[in-house]
């Protein structure tokens, strides 16, 4: 049997031509495709020959490591690697939401080897987790610490409009042809590892230990991507500390005749909160709460029911740069996204010592008529750390 001689497309000698020059050119998997298809159209214009001599078409699907440069030639069967690497020590925002990005590695790029998987046909990428602790779906690894989480996020080179995604870490998936080489979808040439903090609330402390993460294989036949973490991670739960738990503000006597309309306010004075954050890299937000009407969202802190003064109310103001800005009151709560919560100050976790916030409080006179008396006010702050 001699399928050159039958007419059915160009012959195999130029087909082989155009597969080397868009080797060169840097599309294997592409033009591989399209040497398959050729291949099997002039197949099937001999199919009257064929059937004579092939009684039976049905075969058993095989896969095998071939170079992309001689794409009929067999290649030393190693399975692309990808390792990424995340910092030694990682602190976990006591606050932070459900979800958060905690940590990533640097982006990997996967180098070009001239080898790739050839198949007969489309063949089923096996994906098996290789953590202990499970997986929490397809996407998603558990780790030894509990309520931290890891994802692939990988830009794939093959189908560069879609920018990026997350990739599966367990179950089956079909291969993105019956030919790919590094550079394809399922081995995902660029990625990073993102470490995610699933659940609210304080993470404990822990390790997360170098090994492997997740493996793929061509039809259960052999290992196509193996996939792992580098090094050893230390999980720090945030350690933030207030060192001025209470703060008293002498407000001093204001005379009543000192104000000159509803809206006019006393002079500031001025106080500190000081926060340590020594070893923390984090973003501290604040919330200050009116304890005698906890529903109080206006920037006027109202007086105790033991005051004895009447039109006025007491104001807290941040200080930013030169400008003093009053705050708004919310709820008693360290959610982040709480009403009216603000951010205090990032710590990168470099400082040594304590972060002093600055503040200032004045009275603002709320009615026509001030009645002359005590005027005191209570407000507590909430941190959060996220």
């Amino acid at each position: 049997m001699k399928l050159t001689t039958m007419a059915a497309g160009a012959p195999k000698q130029f087909l082989a031509r155009t597969f080397h020059r868009a080797a060169r050119a840097g599309q294997p998997a592409l033009f591989w495709r399209g040497f398959r298809r050729r291949a099997l159209n002039i197949l099937l214009a001999g199919g009257l020959l064929s059937a004579l001599l092939l009684p039976e078409l049905g075969y058993a699907q095989t896969c095998r490591w071939r170079t992309i440069s001689r794409p009929q030639q067999d290649a030393t069967g190693i399975p692309w690697r990808r390792s990424f690497t995340l910092p030694a020590t990682i602190t976990v925002p006591r606050d932070a939401p459900a979800g958060t990005i905690i940590a990533s590695s640097p982006t990997v790029t996967a180098p070009f080897v001239d080898r790739m998987v050839a198949c007969d046909q489309t063949p089923t990428l096996e994906i098996t987790p290789e953590r202990a602790a499970g997986t929490v779906d397809e996407f998603t690894l558990r780790t030894e610490v509990p309520g931290i989480w890891i994802k692939i996020w990988a830009r794939l080179t093959n189908a560069p409009s879609t920018g990026g995604r997350y990739v599966p870490l367990s179950g089956n998936e079909l291969a993105p042809t019956y030919a790919f080489s590094s550079s394809d979808e399922s081995a995902a040439a660029t990625g990073r590892l993102d470490l995610i903090k699933g659940n609210t609330g304080v993470v404990t402390a822990g390790t997360i230990n170098a090994g492997a993460l997740s493996t793929v294989s061509v039809n259960g036949l052999f290992t196509y991507i193996a996939t792992r973490l580098a090094n050893r991670v230390m999980i720090v739960p945030q350690t933030c500390q207030v060192d001025t738990p209470n703060v008293v503000v002498p407000m001093g006597s204001v005379a009543s005749s000192s104000f000159t309309g509803t809206g006019s306010v006393s002079p500031a004075r001025n106080f500190t909160i000081s926060v340590n954050c020594s070893g923390v890299a984090s973003q501290v937000f604040m919330t200050l709460t009116d304890q005698q009407t906890q529903a109080n969202r206006t920037s006027t802190l109202g007086l105790t029911a033991a005051s004895s003064a009447r039109g006025v109310g007491i104001q807290i103001l941040r200080r930013q740069g030169n400008t003093d800005t009053p705050i708004s009151f919310g709820a008693d709560s360290s959610t982040a996204g709480n009403t009216n919560q603000f951010l205090a100050f990032s710590s990168t976790g470099e400082q040594i010592g304590a972060t002093t916030i600055p503040f200032s409080a004045r009275y603002i006179k709320t009615a026509a008529t001030i009645i002359p008396g005590t005027a005191n006010g209570v407000a507590t702050f909430t941190m959060s750390y996220q």
